[in-house]
């Protein structure tokens, strides 16, 4: 969620009208010229609080099932059969592995990429944290040189590595980052205290590794037509469970990590925090975690403008065990190093390095619990339909867990944070349920589906009515004491906005799920154009310029103005209410 491309939705004071227009704008550093799709709304500019619909408050939310994901019009403008992305050609090879505690070379990749004769040595030297708030890293010195391998030290977790032609440094051949997991002994005692007292005091039935990973506004119709792979191996091998109707409770990352990690509406938290003050205080899921003695993980790969930090937003220090931060700012200030709009580190796709990490933290602590949150911004940010690109790479991802045994001890929470914010898959037929309808799957191992029938009953049922992050979030604390006769001693008090997935939800209207309206898909609504040339849409059009121009940053843009208006369209409910696909008075 970056906002050096972020779009903006507000909202227009006349009659819920929709106006689509084309505008040139200049931007300096990372910029290109796009469409912004604004409305505009001049006595409330809140995102969190702008209404276009009217209320619907007394309707439940319904499956619609003649939304088709696959319709000719959608698939023909936003499927694009793209190959798996491979990065091994974006930057100097990489010829060195980690294997266990050893940095070593690899002579045949050596041989293979860079010929005889080209390789003199390499060396290594750690990457650390400085200020979360201020985004510094520092760096150890560097290791002594080495040409076959090298013990890393036990607390390493991240590295660059540099390896020479000669034994000069003008000469760098291959540059490498690697993200590790230290086992950090030290907190071994602290962590199986923890974990001890958990056991004995509240005697939970089972205990599960919880792993989330989320992928940036993907939709979920977006997701079945760009990952056809995942979804085959979830549904068809690993028996997930495919919520339907998940909904969002803001348009961007911030608002529903909010909800996700606090349990709180963002609206919420703004009435006593300041953007420009520390997050520290949201009270995260994480303590919670961490209190029931499971090592936590985050990571994410946009270091600067992401879910946590940007537009002033930041922390004073991380908020989980394993943290990896500083390695993606090291990245991003590597000339060179991330390429293709964020979606290759190096020689390596950004999906993978993430997975290959939480891989790696699940491998460390085998028969420990582990809570894993791994977030990818780069890919599908900007176009949804680039999702696709990284389909076989989660694929592997569930592969690798299976054949590891690692799934059969984690739950894995597959999930986006809100549907496409622009695009082209917004003016499809379905881009109403596009705009708000993330993803969201739940695979368990197959021994705790059989053990807990009734559970999975009541997750069956719920894939088919109205869900939100806060429902996932209850889950996910439901997990960390299952089924204990005790009180879970949570430390948040931010709980009344969900309904764990675990249990049976009933049917809810948008508002008592905690939906604002305008992210509400449980009504449809007729779309009738406009002539561009009516003075309503030049009226319009007005309005909306001037906004985009009292909203634009003086010292990174020039004046925008307005080339042509595209279309305009009045939005109307239907006169009668969808239910399972048919239309009744």
């Amino acid at each position: 969620m970056r906002t050096t491309k972020k779009r903006y939705l507000v909202l227009s004071p006349l009659l819920g009208l929709f106006v689509f227009f084309v505008i040139h704008m200049c931007r300096r550093e990372e910029l290109t010229t796009r469409t912004k799709r604004l409305t505009s709304n001049k006595q409330d500019t809140n995102p969190e609080t702008l209404y276009f619909l009217p209320s619907n408050a007394e309707k439940k939310c319904e499956l619609v099932t003649a939304v088709e994901p696959f319709h000719p019009d959608t698939v023909r403008m936003v499927v694009r059969n793209e190959p798996t992305l491979v990065c091994d050609r974006d930057f100097l090879p990489e010829i060195t592995v980690v294997d266990g505690n050893h940095l070593k070379v690899n002579i045949s990749k050596v041989e293979r990429d860079l010929g005889a004769g080209s390789f003199s040595h390499c060396r290594y030297r750690n990457i650390t944290s400085v200020s979360e708030k201020e985004s510094q890293i520092g760096h150890s010195p560097w290791s002594k040189p080495f040409s076959t391998s090298i013990l890393l030290d036990e607390d390493t977790e991240f590295i660059q590595v540099d390896c020479f032609r000669e034994s000069t440094e003008e000469n760098v051949v291959s540059k490498s980052m690697f993200s590790l997991i230290a086992r950090r002994s030290d907190l071994d005692a602290n962590f199986n205290v923890k974990l001890k007292k958990r056991e004995m005091k509240f005697q939970p039935k089972e205990t599960l590794n919880i792993i989330m990973i989320g992928i940036d506004g993907l939709p979920r119709h977006q997701f079945l037509r760009t990952m056809p792979k995942t979804h085959k191996i979830l549904t068809e091998t690993l028996g997930s469970f495919d919520f339907r109707m998940q909904g969002q409770v803001g348009d961007n990352t911030f608002s529903n990590f909010v909800a996700l990690l606090t349990g709180s509406l963002k609206s919420e938290v703004k009435e006593w925090w300041d953007p420009d003050e520390p997050e520290d205080a949201f009270g995260f899921i994480f303590d919670d975690i961490d209190k029931a003695g499971f090592r936590t993980l985050y990571s994410e790969d946009y270091p600067f403008e992401n879910s946590l930090f940007g537009e002033n937003r930041y922390l004073t220090k991380p908020q989980t065990t394993y943290w990896d931060r500083p390695i993606h700012l090291a990245m991003a200030r590597e000339d060179s190093f991330v390429s293709r709009n964020g979606s290759c580190l190096g020689s390596h796709p950004v999906s993978e390095f993430h997975l290959d990490y939480v891989l790696r933290f699940l491998n460390t602590f085998h028969g420990k619990p582990c809570f894993a949150l791994s977030f990818f911004d780069a890919v599908t940010h900007d176009d949804s339909g680039s999702a696709g690109i990284i389909d076989e790479h989660l694929v592997n991802f569930y592969e690798s867990l299976t054949s590891s045994g690692a799934l059969n001890k984690s739950l894995v929470i597959l999930f986006s944070d809100h549907g496409t914010r622009w695009g082209i898959v917004r003016e499809g037929p379905n881009g109403w349920v596009d705009r708000r309808n993330p993803f969201l799957f739940l695979t368990f191992p197959s021994w705790f589906k059989r053990k807990y029938p009734e559970i999975m009953q009541n997750l069956q049922a719920n894939t088919r009515v109205l869900t939100t992050i806060f429902d996932t979030r209850e889950m996910v604390l439901d997990l960390l004491y299952f089924k204990s006769e005790a009180p879970a001693p949570i430390l948040s008090n931010n709980r009344n906005k969900g309904i764990s997935l675990f249990k049976k939800i009933p049917q809810r209207t948008c508002s008592e799920a905690y939906i604002p309206e305008r992210e509400c898909f449980c009504k449809k609504w007729v779309e009738t154009p406009v002539l561009t040339s009516s003075q309503i849409a030049k009226d319009v059009s007005n309005i909306l310029i001037n906004e985009i121009r009292s909203r634009a940053d003086k010292t990174r843009c020039l004046e925008f103005t307005l080339r042509d208006i595209v279309s305009v369209m009045v939005l109307n409910p239907y006169k009668v209410k969808l239910n399972n696909g048919e239309n009744k008075s």
